[in-house]
């Protein structure tokens, strides 16, 4: 547990970049094709 403690801030953003990431590839063709 002590690792995950220690590691919290760098999961936050591993998570947020990867939720960022997916909706960027869900989103993204909806916006080239919309242009």
């Amino acid at each position: 547990m002590n690792f995950f403690r220690k590691h919290e801030k760098v999961w936050k953003v591993i998570v947020v970049v990867a939720s960022v990431a997916l909706i960027a590839s869900s989103i993204l063709p909806l916006l080239a094709g919309g242009i």
